[in-house]
């Protein structure tokens, strides 16, 4: 257990960070113990896959301890002292990389042993940082420390403190921290059926009537995002787009992911009810931040169904060039185990597009989808390749299994339900009628289903209906 733990957090590594750990372990600051890095030089050539025939115990421990007969005790107080380190080395590395969380640290210290030269020196150099720095909640936090502790040094040296500055600075800091809080409850409102108690959000709202907050880049951004999460507003849509752009250098890349998944889910809302314009929309937001194929997510892993949408939505458009592209460049960035399912999934969508629908088919068969709206998705293009293909008796028997589904499946969102069960009702129907070659049945069901609020995949429906009919007058002339 405690071997299996130590190489998950080494097959972490780069390859610089795992020769900065085999440094790290040779100084005797950080280790004094010689069979640790006796242990690091018998593991590296197996970085980074670390196959279990080239680290089996029994063989490290005669490179650990020459001579010494196997003791399990031994080597597992190895592995847990080396798994310690490798942490204490994440720690270290990642606090030494983040320069100002770093610098205001060391100005705390500078005061407290009372160096006012160098505190001098290291404030003048922090307030560069301030100036360079990306803009995320931590950057408001250092702010707002750094301003606190050079207040208390002027107040030191019978100066005047920037208290005003001080303040408000801790103001912005709970503003930005808060509206984090809110955008998280939010959405997870939105995901699962639970309501969060989101206490101060009117008198925070009410407050920013009376502060300018415009070129406070998250207050900006945060205001924004809360507003579009809550009331789907397109008008705060629009201004998240602004503010991206206003404050595009101060965003770390983090942020322009999110702001970007946001804007995702509002296009994919508004597509799924009927307003096509932002097929489009979604789909230059995509290649806006997809620029070049190169940009790295910075979640670890693509989640798989945005994945999914970002291929479908470009497939529609028959931006097929575009969408082969992108999943060649992003499929390796989903995690490993869901990469071929994502695929399968991703071709099917784009050759039902091409109108290859037999390689379609091909695809969906060997997709077999965990997540309820992935297993809806699939479903569905089964279905449409199905009538595509004129499958229409085998129709039947998939729209069955299909309904029964839907009535089996308890963790369907009320969302969800509302947005398919029209699909399958009213294809269903139409399936009917073409298979009797009721003319009469079909022309009032395309009159019935024009005058239902949209559902997924009317406009489709729609289009085979006027197909239907058209071959069917073009065969009595």
């Amino acid at each position: 257990m405690e071997s299996n733990f130590l190489y998950k957090i080494l097959k972490s590594l780069n390859e610089k960070e795992f020769r900065d750990f085999g440094k790290f372990i040779n100084s005797p600051f950080h280790n004094n113990r010689s069979e640790i890095c006796r242990f690091y030089d018998a593991i590296k050539k197996s970085y980074p896959e670390f196959k279990s025939d080239e680290i089996q115990n029994e063989k490290l421990f005669k490179k650990i301890y020459p001579g010494k007969k196997f003791s399990g005790v031994l080597y597992r107080k190895i592995m847990s002292l080396t798994s310690n380190l490798a942490l204490e080395y994440l720690n270290i590395d990642s606090f030494k990389n983040n320069k100002l969380d770093f610098n205001v640290k060391l100005l705390y210290l500078l005061y407290d042993r009372n160096l006012s030269d160098a505190f001098r020196k290291k404030s003048v150099q922090i307030e560069k940082l301030l100036d360079e720095s990306f803009h995320h909640a931590e950057y408001y936090e250092l702010r707002f420390k750094y301003t606190s502790k050079l207040n208390g040094y002027l107040s030191d040296k019978v100066n005047i403190p920037d208290y005003q500055k001080e303040i408000d600075e801790f103001i912005e800091e709970f503003i930005v921290i808060i509206f984090h809080l809110y955008h998280r409850l939010l959405v997870t409102q939105n995901i699962v059926n639970v309501s969060f108690n989101l206490r101060f959000y009117d008198s925070v709202f009410e407050f920013l009537k009376s502060f300018d907050f415009s070129n406070n880049t998250l207050i900006s951004l945060y205001y924004n995002l809360v507003n579009l999460t809550k009331t789907q507003d397109e008008k705060y849509f629009y201004e998240l787009i602004k503010v991206q752009e206003k404050f595009y250098k101060k965003l770390t890349p983090l942020y322009l992911y999110n702001v970007f998944v946001t804007l995702a889910d509002f296009s994919m809302n508004k597509i799924s009810k009927g307003d096509i314009k932002y097929k489009k929309i979604y789909f230059d937001l995509t290649k806006k931040y997809f620029k070049d194929f190169k940009t790295k997510i910075e979640t670890g892993y693509l989640n798989p169904v945005l994945f999914s949408s970002i291929v479908r939505n470009a497939a529609s458009l028959k931006e097929f060039e575009w969408v082969e592209s992108f999943i060649s460049a992003y499929s390796v960035q989903l995690e490993p185990d869901q990469i071929e399912e994502s695929l399968n999934y991703a071709y099917a969508d784009v050759e039902f597009s091409k109108g290859n629908f037999e390689k379609s088919l091909e695809y969906i068969y060997k997709v077999n989808p965990v997540k309820v709206s992935m297993k809806i998705n699939s479903k569905k293009i089964q279905i449409m390749n199905f009538f595509e293909l004129g499958y229409h008796i085998e129709l039947n028997s998939l729209l069955d299994s299909f309904k029964h589904f839907f009535h089996r499946e308890k963790s369907i969102g009320e969302t969800l339900r509302k947005r398919n069960l029209p699909f399958i009702k009213y294809i269903s129907e139409l399936n009917h009628f073409i298979i009797k070659d009721d003319v009469e049945g079909v022309e009032l069901l395309f009159k019935k289903i024009d005058k239902t609020e949209y559902f997924v995949q009317k406009e489709w429906i729609k289009r085979k209906i006027t197909e239907f009919l058209n071959k069917k007058k073009k065969n009595t002339v």
